[in-house]
């Protein structure tokens, strides 16, 4: 597919408001479908974002990806 490996399906930067200033929040996304599971590049990548303190989603359905999507939304909706 010519894609990097372990990098993420989906890269998403959420606008978030923190004491009234606009910034970008990393939401990396990997999509699994049925029984498929992350690989070790993967699992790498994922703890390398998350070291930044950026987020990481493994989105079996469409469903849990935006329960945890807005999760993420409504934590950072408390610094406005």
């Amino acid at each position: 597919s010519g894609a990097t490996n372990g990098v993420e399906d989906i890269d998403v930067t959420l606008p978030v408001f923190i004491s009234s200033i606009k910034i970008g929040i990393k939401v990396a996304v990997e999509v699994k479908v049925g029984t498929d599971t992350q690989k070790d590049d993967q699992k790498d990548r994922q703890a390398e974002i998350q070291r930044t303190g950026a987020h990481y989603i493994i989105a079996k359905t469409f469903d849990e990806f935006k329960q945890d999507f807005d999760k993420i939304k409504h934590y950072y909706e408390q610094f406005r």
